[in-house]
């Protein structure tokens, strides 16, 4: 996919996931999950928003996250991501 996203946490705990992927949507963002594994083994959850996205489409809904949500998020290029 080419595109942009907006990663938005990187948590290891499931409930965490669960309420921080429930407290978007509440805000009408559309976050997916990504699983992935450390070096060390652990595993972790990385929540994105978008992927579609063109990269000043992608700034825009991370000030909007920061706006409404309060979260500091990352820009990421899709294919690299």
């Amino acid at each position: 996919h080419k595109g942009w996203r907006v990663r938005v946490a990187t948590l290891s705990e499931a409930s965490n996931v669960k309420v921080m992927v429930k407290r978007l949507k509440a805000h009408g963002f559309n976050p997916y999950t990504q699983k992935i594994r450390t070096p060390q083994g652990n595993q972790l959850a990385v929540i994105w928003i978008g992927n579609e996205l063109r990269k000043g489409e992608a700034e825009q809904m991370a000030q909007r996250l920061k706006a409404t949500v309060g979260l500091r998020t990352t820009i990421k290029n899709a294919e690299q991501g």
